[in-house]
């Protein structure tokens, strides 16, 4: 808890799962570290190994994609996956771009179940 932590604001869906998990745990939120929800910030202050931050286990494969940068610490704070919806609209021609967007998004929903 004392360390420095990279956290998404409480009122923001991924920081309100962690507000949660630690509000289970009878515990604050850290409060040394910063509040952001850049990707790539995020990335860049944990390679510098002063800092700690929560990410679905999904991920940790992209923040290492160019060789072990980080460290998954064994802790489980107990957060269930969500359920994700895609919406597009009625009578609606889908750009390329979503196309494969969709396709992408099928193929990593097919492969989890």
């Amino acid at each position: 808890m004392a360390e420095k932590w990279i956290l998404h604001s409480p009122r923001e869906a991924p920081g309100s799962l962690v507000r949660e998990a630690f509000r289970a745990r009878e515990l604050g939120l850290p409060e040394r570290g910063l509040v952001s929800m850049s990707f790539h910030l995020r990335q860049v202050l944990l390679t510098t190994g002063e800092y700690i931050t929560v990410v679905p286990d999904s991920l940790v494969h992209v923040f290492n994609a160019y060789g072990k940068t980080i460290t998954v610490l064994p802790i489980d704070l107990g957060i269930d996956a969500r359920p994700v919806a895609l919406f597009t609209l009625k009578n609606r021609a889908l750009s390329p771009v979503v196309e494969v967007f969709l396709r992408a998004v099928r193929l990593a929903a097919a492969a989890v179940r």
